[in-house]
């Protein structure tokens, strides 16, 4: 080799020395770049999490309610109940003065009474009682007969061996006809007393006490109207009468009487159409009570309205009702709640802020930081997002740490 030759040779391995030793300072560089950008970006960790789609309303508290009014004018006679007060289911509440609609339904009363008792006595024919009284009678009878009959044959007996004055023979004949005459009655009372009662005297009977009810049924009816009873257990919420009180026409009046139940509240809210369409009976909601603190209580959607409610301006809202799933201390008709109904959840599930997750050539991407510091790219699975964190599927562990791309990671 000539001096040329060896010239080149040195020149070409200084070149491909200054090369190795570019390129490993480069790699150190690079590594030492994205540990860089990793500490200067935000590092997020797997882990496990829930994910939820929901929709939003905005609601008020809402309670079983009864207006109780008056069915007919009149003067306030009592008001047995004050506002704020419990009332029990049928609990006369309040009354209107009437004295006559009062007697009909005593007068109703008394003849349900009396032909319940004519039924029962026509049923139970014939009675032991009244046979052994009649079979008494006729025992008596009989006796009777026998000594009339003695005395006529001894009178007539006489009149045979000596003068008998024919009016007193007359007067023991007729007393022997009448008691004949009384036997013959007691024997047919007894006969009557041992005979049931026909088909058809036991369904007149039974018509009567049909007809005298539906008699008592209409007095009450009528009466009804004077009378305000309560529903159902509950608080009088609102008392708008007074005693003496002159009422109107019923179409004219305010509400005597507001019962509410304050055990079954529920809450009511208003969908989009857009919202509406994904929102069936069942699913669970959250209720948020801004007056309790930020309160929130798990709930379940009770109904969806099935038409729309278009308001003025053509927009068209969907009721929507809500139910606790347990009692809410505090909570009291008319308060203002937010409402999330929850339309998908999944639980136990690996999950990442979808901010750390690219996307290269329409695979997605997470930047995985390794326990020395250093960054790698991992292809990922997705699956379900809240549009804040994301499911990942395959190809993170949890507890692994992940690094936010730089812009996004300014961004936050």
């Amino acid at each position: 080799m000539n001096a040329r030759s060896r010239a080149v040779g040195i020149a070409v391995f200084s070149v491909a020395a200054l090369a190795l030793v570019a390129g490993a300072a480069y790699a150190g560089y690079k590594g030492t770049l994205d540990s860089a950008r990793a500490a200067e970006g935000a590092i997020a960790v797997v882990k496990l999490g829930t994910i939820q789609s929901s929709v939003p309303a905005d609601g008020r508290v809402v309670v079983q309610q009864w207006n109780l009014s008056f069915g007919t004018a009149g003067t306030v006679k009592s008001v047995n109940v004050a506002e704020g007060e419990a009332v029990t289911a049928g609990q006369v509440l309040a009354t209107l003065s009437d004295g006559k609609a009062d007697a009909q339904v005593t007068q109703a009363q008394a003849a349900v009474a009396a032909a319940r008792a004519k039924l029962e006595t026509v049923r139970e024919q014939p009675k032991a009682e009244d046979v052994a009284a009649r079979q008494a009678l006729v025992d008596a009878a009989e006796s009777a007969v026998a000594s009339a009959q003695d005395a006529y044959d001894l009178l007539y007996q006489e009149s045979l061996e000596s003068t008998v004055a024919a009016s007193e023979l007359q007067s023991k004949k007729g007393s022997l006809v009448a008691a004949q005459a009384q036997l013959e009655v007691a024997k047919a009372n007894l006969r009557v007393a041992k005979t049931s009662a026909s088909d058809a005297e036991i369904a007149a009977a039974e018509a009567a006490v049909a007809q005298s009810v539906g008699a008592l049924e209409a007095a009450k009816s009528e009466l009804s109207d004077y009378v305000l009873r309560a529903p159902a257990d509950g608080i009088a919420v609102s008392v708008g009468v007074t005693d003496g009180q002159v009422l109107g026409a019923t179409s004219a009046q305010s509400p005597a009487v507001v019962v509410a139940d304050l055990h079954e509240v529920s809450v009511e809210g208003t969908l989009d159409e857009m919202d509406a369409s994904g929102v069936t009976a069942g699913m669970p909601a959250e209720i948020l009570i801004d007056a309790l603190d930020g309160q929130i209580a798990k709930g379940r959607v009770e109904y969806v309205a099935p038409t729309a409610k278009v308001d003025q301006n053509g927009v068209a809202t969907f009721l929507i009702r809500i139910t606790p799933d347990t009692a809410i201390k505090g909570l009291a008709p008319g308060m203002a709640v937010r409402l999330q109904v929850i339309t998908d959840r999944v639980v136990n599930v690996l999950t990442v802020p979808t901010a750390a997750v690219s996307r290269v050539a329409g695979v997605a991407k997470v930047s995985v930081v390794d326990s020395n510091e250093s960054v790698r790219q991992v292809t990922v699975v997705l699956g379900k997002t809240d549009g804040k964190v994301v499911e990942v599927k395959q190809g993170l562990e949890s507890g692994q740490k992940i690094a936010l791309p730089m812009a996004k990671a300014a961004a936050k």
